[in-house]
């Protein structure tokens, strides 16, 4: 039997799913939830089980069956914290204004809250235009 927290995870990010992909592209969604599970396995181990399944693009069942093994309380910290590192990911390309518009059904807080810290997208600086 699927445990609460986990079949509302199913239907979160089903739900993330239906709003970005046709915007971005099954395979960028596909990559963000992907890094988002490795930045939030950190803290949740379980998560990179799933991050190994051999999932298809959008399938969430692995997700739904490692949350459903936890107990709820478990099963839900590790939902959180696999959602705000969503949303720290998506935030450092889009910006909190838009993702917030594209997901509007997500609880949005801080990274602090949620015990999770994201590492840069990436390590050098960024070039900048110093023409006139």
């Amino acid at each position: 039997m699927t445990s609460p927290a986990a079949q509302q995870a199913l239907v979160t990010w089903l739900a993330v799913d239906a709003a970005l992909v046709p915007i971005i592209g099954q395979r960028a969604a596909t990559a963000l939830h992907k890094r988002s599970l490795q930045v939030a396995g950190a803290a949740h181990p379980g998560l990179s089980v799933v991050l190994e399944a051999d999932a298809m693009p959008g399938d969430h069942s692995a997700l739904r069956l490692m949350l459903s093994q936890l107990p709820d309380a478990a099963a839900q910290a590790a939902e959180m914290a696999l959602v705000q590192a969503f949303q720290d990911l998506l935030t450092r390309l889009l910006g909190v204004p838009l993702s917030q518009q594209l997901l509007p059904f997500l609880s949005w807080t801080g990274p602090a809250e949620a015990g999770v810290s994201s590492p840069p997208l990436h390590s050098g600086t960024a070039a900048q235009d110093s023409t006139p």
